[in-house]
């Protein structure tokens, strides 16, 4: 497609775009009719945002804790079109282990706020601002000590976010897990598209053959982790995500050749990655090896018991034990 044609594509997909839209973040999620306690949010559990850029819309992260001496610190990174609330189950497990729990939004997604509209639409100009909060949640909010150390739980589109935080600083940060990464793009379109809409400020349209969130019954099944997210959605309107802008596509791929390019041994603390087809996965075997510390493993049916598995490497040996039945309720008199 000759250099007129793309622009005159773009055009088409402008007329379709609505007009730009600021939005707020989120922080008053409502729970689903169709989920139960399991899905509550964990014990103590509170918002917040960080912002480090002053144009930058603010991240929304969320905090839980036991009401006991903390035994570690998990920062949980949710991927593209994920939120906190899907996570809550894990970080409930993570709190009944009397570990100090965390979880970060990525900019422009979930209960972030959001730059351009429409709000289900996941864009961003550059992952800079996302990378920068990673540390800034590390340094100014989180602060791990060796009594409370941290690990990051990376989860998909998130896993280049945390690898490119800890590639300029490690400090604060023991160990790191990456479920399911991915550093694919997740829509194939013509890079000289992608580069046509940054040259002609049009980043923020949504890519060609996308389309916005949509309610499939056939994904509603809510003992899997998909059916959770689509019922929180569902429910709450701030939290749906459909395609990705071109915006989106062109940044992500930035991310992922600038982690390449600095290199693996920059990542020097201890890495455990979760992949469908483990030692064997074209993709992440090779990078494993490159990394100085690396796991990689087959994903678990229950990933959450390996991740705590991980986490207990580096718990002090005289921290406290954790309660035997594990995570506490919302009703629980602790609270």
């Amino acid at each position: 497609m000759g250099g007129r044609g793309l622009v005159f594509a773009l055009v088409l997909l402008l007329a379709a775009c609505g007009a730009r839209d600021d939005s707020a973040a989120f922080t008053d999620s409502r729970l689903p009719p169709a989920l139960g306690l399991a899905d509550f949010p964990p014990a103590g559990w509170a918002w917040g945002l960080i912002q480090t850029a002053k144009d930058a819309p603010p991240q929304r992260y969320g905090v839980g804790a036991a009401a006991t001496a903390p035994r570690a610190q998990v920062l949980v990174m949710p991927g593209y079109g994920d939120f906190a609330e899907t996570h809550y189950r894990q970080l409930r497990a993570f709190v009944g282990q009397y570990y100090i729990s965390w979880a970060l939004d990525g900019a422009g997604q979930g209960g972030s706020g959001r730059a351009v509209g429409p709000r289900d639409l996941g864009h961003v100009d550059s992952f800079d601002p996302d990378v920068a909060a990673v540390g800034a949640m590390v340094r100014q909010t989180i602060r791990p000590s060796p009594d409370a150390p941290l690990v990051l739980v990376a989860d998909g589109t998130a896993a280049p976010v945390a690898l490119r935080a800890l590639q300029g600083s490690s400090q604060g940060i023991s160990g790191i897990v990456l479920a399911r990464p991915s550093l694919t793009e997740l829509m194939a379109v013509d890079t000289r598209l992608t580069t046509w809409a940054a040259r002609l400020h049009l980043g923020f349209i949504r890519a060609p053959g996308g389309s916005g969130w949509s309610h499939d019954a056939g994904l509603s099944d809510i003992s899997t982790d998909r059916g959770r997210r689509l019922a929180w959605q569902a429910a709450n309107p701030d939290l749906r995500m459909g395609d990705p802008s071109l915006g989106w596509l062109a940044a992500f791929d930035d991310l992922t050749g600038a982690v390449k390019a600095v290199g693996w041994s920059r990542v020097t603390v201890p890495v455990l990655i979760l992949t469908p087809r483990g030692d064997a996965d074209p993709d992440w075997a090779p990078i494993c090896r490159a990394l100085p510390h690396c796991i990689l493993e087959v994903l678990p049916k229950d990933p959450t018991a390996r991740e705590i598995a991980f986490v207990e490497t580096f718990v002090a040996k005289d921290a406290p034990v954790p309660h035997p039945l594990g995570a506490l309720s919302n009703d629980d008199p602790q609270r």
